[in-house]
């Protein structure tokens, strides 16, 4: 085997396990960036239920203030609200984030299709280019050509 040869069997080699590293890196991240966006979820549900203690709060303290029977009444119906909007909140938070979640998965899905896709075809060139020059006859008394060689001296005389 030539040595043209062997550096296309080995250049198919390489940009192979090049690919399969590329795929391992491609799932990392999306690893990380749900991690990420999993915690930014925790944040924002911490952050809801602060905002709905100190509305709670201000209501009672309010409420306290006028001398109305917490628990009953019109302030039974205003910590409902506030309760419900809690709820509401946490619904779409949540929502939210299943719906990065899927998309996250879709396009790493997409990504690596692509990558195991051009993955398949380099292989398929490298096979078959490695064949082909496998393949040619072996000459060894002929002078390597240079592409643009006879151009360069077309015009000159001897």
């Amino acid at each position: 085997m030539d040595p043209v040869t062997i550096a296309l069997a080995v250049s198919t080699g390489l940009s192979f396990l090049g690919s399969v590293q590329q795929s391992r890196q491609l799932r990392r991240a999306a690893r990380a960036d749900k991690i990420r966006r999993k915690t930014q979820a925790v944040q924002q549900n911490i952050a809801a239920k602060e905002r709905a203690e100190i509305i709670l709060s201000e209501k009672r303290a309010a409420q306290a203030a006028r001398g109305i029977a917490m628990g009953e009444a019109s302030s039974l119906l205003e910590s409902n609200m506030v309760l419900n909007n809690l709820n509401d909140t946490l619904y779409w938070i949540e929502k939210g984030l299943v719906m990065d979640l899927d998309e996250m998965d879709f396009r790493l899905a997409g990504a690596l299709n692509k990558e195991a896709y051009n993955r398949g075809v380099n292989l398929i060139s490298g096979i078959a280019n490695t064949y082909y020059l496998g393949k040619q006859p072996k000459t060894t008394d002929q002078q390597p050509s240079i592409i643009g060689q006879q151009g360069a001296f077309a015009g000159a005389s001897p």
